[in-house]
């Protein structure tokens, strides 16, 4: 099968880009999404050597505007609906019915700011607004020559397989066995690669419904610390994988209020001395952090 295409958000790569009003998107009140979505590859043929094709990359909104310098705190007060700040990669299609032939890989997402590297901080309450965001982590493509999650299913005999769709599970990063070519370690969140980020104020508002941080400061090098309830009031966050992962300078005190969050795989991968973590005490959120030791984080319970 084909490859899916990419897709790019609205300024994706206006790397002249230098400020943003703070009204650009006064009138944007039914937006739904400033993240990236990629097509899903085709899908596997029905024999021999006929695997499915890659999934297409998704971009956000402002990726690789590499001239950004600040942002509005204001930028996004009218946007009360939107849902997605994170990236979408394709799934891969799926593989055909013999010989093994592995479906085609997903595709990457890249979130809504992702790898701008001009910005040094961000304006307390930016997402104040937008209490209706589930995701500002990354969905990563699945593929198999089974149709593994996002995959498109594999062939048969007389039928080609499907394409792929973004996984349904998205908070997997590790290889699972049945596949042959699958990658999902390139996550990359909505400030993700923005390394010359230094200073976090109070970004996010009372959102109860936000379940995904995955790589949300993935590789922001020089963020030397956090607010400690910068997360404290989404309560509702379940994945958080990678979300400081490659933050060799940041000393970490965060506290979540989040009962069931089940996956912080890499959450502090790269910390050069561990972060310290305050958790609901007996809560499943605390399970998970002492379960997984590539957290790199100490936990307290309160």
């Amino acid at each position: 099968g084909g490859d899916g295409g990419d897709g790019y958000g609205c300024f994706n790569g206006c790397t002249g880009l230098t400020s943003l009003p703070a009204d650009l998107f006064k009138y944007c009140v039914n937006v739904t999404n400033f993240g990236g979505f990629g097509g899903g590859g085709g899908g596997g043929g029905d024999s021999c050597n006929k695997g499915g094709g890659d999934g297409g990359d998704g971009y956000g909104c402002f990726n690789g505007c590499t001239g950004l310098t600040s942002l509005p705190a204001d930028l996004f007060k009218y946007c009360v609906n939107v849902t997605n700040f994170g990236g979408f990669g394709g799934g891969g299609g799926g593989g055909g019915d013999s010989c093994n032939k592995g479906g085609g890989d997903g595709g990457d997402g890249y979130g809504c700011f992702n790898g701008c590297t001009g910005l040094t901080s961000l304006p307390a309450n930016l997402f104040k607004y937008c209490v209706n965001v589930t995701n500002f982590g990354v969905y990563h493509g699945g593929a198999t020559r089974k149709g593994w999650d996002g995959g498109g299913d594999g062939g048969s005999e007389n039928q080609p397989g499907n394409a792929g769709k973004p996984q349904k599970n998205p908070d997997i990063i590790s290889t699972p066995p049945e596949t042959n070519t699958f990658t999902a370690n390139n996550h990359n969140g909505t400030f993700a690669n923005c390394t010359n980020l230094t200073t976090i104020y109070q970004i996010y508002g009372n959102n109860t419904k936000m379940q995904r941080l995955n790589a949300e400061f993935k590789n922001c090098t020089k963020l030397a610390s956090i607010p400690t309830n910068l997360f404290a009031n989404l309560t509702g966050l379940r994945y958080i994988n990678q979300v400081f992962s490659g933050c060799k300078a940041l000393k970490l005190s965060a506290r979540f209020k989040a009962k069931n969050i089940e996956n912080v795989n890499q959450f502090g991968y790269g910390f050069t001395s561990q972060g310290t973590v305050y958790v609901p005490s007996g809560s499943k959120t605390a399970t998970t952090f002492k379960g997984d030791s590539t957290s790199n984080c100490t936990v307290v319970e309160e």
